[in-house]
């Protein structure tokens, strides 16, 4: 038999303890803290978002870049020439370059093929239009543009959602549907420059 003094000795193993001091629960830190973080971040993106969107959109172009050489003055004791100088080409300047009458659709979108299967499709269609005019139209209704492409993609089950099923869609289908729908736009080719199935 063991003595009950032996039990209680300090050296040696004992169970849990029945009598131990509840300990606090963690204090918590103040939540409106971080909710007004986040609301301050999605505000931020938000902004960033809208801004980003807006100058993309901005159907007005920037104007071209203009330098203004300036020649030296002529001082009061110079005789007056009779011809105007000519313009000096500014170094480290180039012209301002003509628009070009290419554009490009980049789309994501979820492509179902003639066997059922859904896949997630990046693609990046190019534009050439017929004359600067049909181009900067495109620019002024890219929305509208890509609503038509998507509409007309979506509701298309290509075989495999292979890229030559996809090409012959875009080159042939496509371009007529958008020369039908938007006839002001001009377009004159369509191609697939890449695409990817994820």
């Amino acid at each position: 038999m063991t003595d009950p003094e032996e039990k209680d000795s300090p050296g040696e193993a004992q169970g849990p303890e029945e009598e131990s001091s509840p300990t606090p629960p963690p204090r918590r830190k103040s939540s409106s803290s971080k909710w007004i973080l986040s609301i301050l971040a999605v505000v931020v993106l938000g902004a960033g978002v809208f801004v980003g969107v807006k100058v993309y959109l901005d159907p007005t172009p920037l104007p071209p870049l203009k330098v203004r050489s300036e020649a030296p003055r002529p001082s009061e004791d110079d005789p007056p020439s009779a011809d105007p100088p000519e313009e000096e080409a500014v170094k480290g300047v180039e012209p301002a370059e003509e628009e070009s009458t290419e554009r490009k659709i980049d789309l994501i979108f979820a492509a179902e093929s003639r066997e059922e299967e859904i896949r997630i499709v990046v693609m990046e269609i190019r534009l050439d239009f017929k004359d600067v005019d049909s181009s900067r139209y495109f620019k002024e209704n890219v929305v509208r543009y890509r609503d038509v492409v998507y509409r007309f993609l979506s509701s298309r089950k290509p075989p495999k959602n292979s890229y030559r099923h996809w090409q012959a869609l875009l080159e042939d289908d496509l371009r007529t549907h958008l020369q039908e729908t938007l006839p002001r736009g001009a377009l004159k080719s369509l191609r697939l420059d890449y695409m990817y199935k994820l």
